[in-house]
């Protein structure tokens, strides 16, 4: 049984038609990616499941219950967490600041405080930089932070949009290393990424967006070798 379905999701900004009947599913345990070129809707697809944006048709499922009317905020709290684009992080708050504020749902302080150390355990660069500014972080220093902001919350599904832009190899490297391990432990993800080579190369499943509309879905395994997705997507590397 899907963790997460849209059916025939439409959603427009303004006149413009950005996703037309997206369908797609994420069940427990996956890693699914999407994939597509610059302005295919994939991180539109993000925005509508965490009701940034509000889909006109379709339907939004999670765990069995409708998303469809919630707020973003009553979508967090289902546990449904989204890393956004750029990574966000809040420039004049330190390491450990920003960390504290992905639990402000959570009352349980002994468990915040240990699970605040988990991750920094995890990434160890955010415990020598713990009372560091954000915003003096690099590139990849903040995707680790963003990431373990948003592990902090406890979620049941991780939405992760294009963790590795602007981000050196050796680092989407290990961002990856890390998304796969993450999933490992039990975490559900659901991957935006422009770098559809590695993306595809850790997804159990993918779908390619193309004009708003899903063109192709099958295992990672399958679009890797996919003749149109190798022509369209490998070696590209588009985002939206």
């Amino acid at each position: 049984m899907a963790l997460l379905q849209l059916q025939g999701l439409t959603a427009r900004y303004g006149k413009i038609q950005a996703l037309s009947d997206v369908t797609l599913e994420v069940r427990a345990g996956e890693i699914v990616t999407l994939i597509g070129a610059n302005g295919a809707g994939k991180s539109t697809t993000l925005r509508a499941i965490t009701r940034m944006i509000t889909a006109t048709t379709g339907s939004l499922v999670f765990d069995g219950q409708p998303l469809d009317r919630l707020r973003v905020a009553e979508v967090t709290t289902r546990g449904v967490i989204h890393v956004p684009e750029g990574r966000r992080v809040f420039a004049r708050m330190s390491v450990l600041e920003n960390l504290e504020l992905g639990a402000y749902l959570r009352h349980d302080k002994v468990a915040v405080a240990r699970d605040i150390e988990a991750q920094m355990e995890r990434f160890p660069i955010l415990g020598q930089r713990r009372h560091q500014p954000a915003g003096t972080l690099s590139g990849g220093e903040q995707q680790m932070l963003a990431m373990a902001r948003a592990l902090m919350g406890r979620p049941r599904l991780l939405l992760l949009d294009e963790p590795s832009m602007g981000l050196a190899p050796l680092i989407v490297r290990q961002i990856m290393q890390t998304i796969v391990a993450i999933n490992r432990e039990g975490l559900p993800v659901l991957l935006v990424e422009q770098n559809a080579r590695q993306a595809l190369a850790i997804a159990h499943r993918g779908y390619v967006l193309e004009h708003g509309k899903v063109g192709l879905s099958g295992t990672g395994a399958e679009l890797l070798a996919s003749e149109d997705v190798r022509q369209a997507y490998l070696g590209a590397h588009a985002d939206g």
